[in-house]
């Protein structure tokens, strides 16, 4: 944060100045410490999974694992590959209709397994965790990123732990 903090926002074309304000905004919206709501919810899922056996908490560990797993194998296939755009704006830009595209692809995703009753939920979980990834792995294109790299990869997967 102390980085951020010295960068010369002088030196800026507009665009990027009102970028870095959004940023600084965002990182002092969730630097905060977490609120009465939040520690409720935290108390209430620790409860919960002391209440759950181990094995049970053992097995959803290694379903989420393989799942990963294999989405990421499978990214090689998908990724797209990277992009330079001229300007911060354009890939802002870009990004959003990304999202828009993948949150209507999501919505769609969850409205079918609901419909389909308890079996299909069961894929629910693998294919929303596809959508992200693949967003994710656009987004990092967008800003240049190879998705097929194993270190791009890596870290896509701390984001998508992060949030």
């Amino acid at each position: 944060m102390r980085e951020l903090a010295r960068i010369d926002i002088k030196s800026m074309d507009p665009y990027q100045r009102y970028a870095y304000k959004d940023m600084m905004q965002w990182i002092r919206k969730y630097d905060r410490s977490p609120g009465i709501l939040s520690s409720i919810t935290s108390s209430i899922q620790k409860r919960l999974n002391r209440i759950i056996p181990g094995k049970v908490h053992t097995a959803i560990t290694v379903a989420v694992r393989e799942v990963i797993k294999t989405l990421m194998l499978g990214t090689r296939f998908l990724s797209p590959k990277p992009k330079h755009l001229p300007h911060l704006k354009y890939i802002e830009d870009a990004i959003h209709t990304s999202i828009t595209t993948h949150k209507r692809t999501a919505a769609a995703e969850g409205g079918l397994t609901g419909a389909g009753g308890f079996l299909w939920s069961i894929a629910d979980f693998p294919l929303l965790l596809g959508i992200k990834i693949k967003l994710m792995q656009d987004i990092a294109a967008l800003h240049g990123k190879d998705g097929r790299d194993t270190r791009e990869k890596f870290f896509l997967l701390l984001v998508l732990q992060a949030a």
